[in-house]
């Protein structure tokens, strides 16, 4: 019965593991990226759209877009340029003060179980797996014996 648990144990736990791997993502590869979010004083929305426009050509920015509700957010490839460097660039084009926006931190409920944690959890199945089968292998090496009458 032993052998029979730790036989199911391993296949279950294995199975955990496969469901629960991540596979390569092609994405993995490209460099890290950063949202960098400004006020713009700008006359009109055209200048805004203008100076957005403007912030795409830029080595190291990925996206950009203006509207007057939101400002500028950009969008940026943190290998290749930082938010500093970006606002004085910005500040030189728009002609006047950029200014950083502060978003207030989320409220609302949040997971108790850290992050750090959940990256371990596929390989503490596959762990877990590999040790089952070991004493299941362990295990089914034994053989009982009756002791005999001398």
């Amino acid at each position: 019965m032993l052998r029979f648990t730790f036989l199911l144990l391993s296949v279950l736990l294995f199975i955990a593991w496969w469901l629960n791997r991540r596979p390569v993502s092609p994405t993995d590869s490209l460099p890290a990226v950063a949202y960098a979010a400004f006020s713009v004083d700008t006359p009109t929305s055209r200048a805004g759209q203008s100076l957005a426009q403007a912030a795409r050509q830029w080595p190291g920015v990925t996206a950009s877009t203006f509207n007057e509700i939101s400002g500028l957010i950009v969008l940026i490839h943190t290998t290749d340029t930082d938010a500093g460097d970006l606002r004085n660039r910005l500040e030189e084009l728009a002609g006047g003060p950029v200014l950083p926006k502060q978003f207030a931190a989320a409220k609302g409920p949040q997971c108790p179980v850290p992050h750090d944690l959940l990256k371990w959890v596929p390989s503490l199945y596959l762990g877990g797996a590999v040790l089952f089968a070991t004493l299941f292998v362990f295990f089914a090496r034994m053989t009982y014996r009756r002791p005999t009458a001398v």
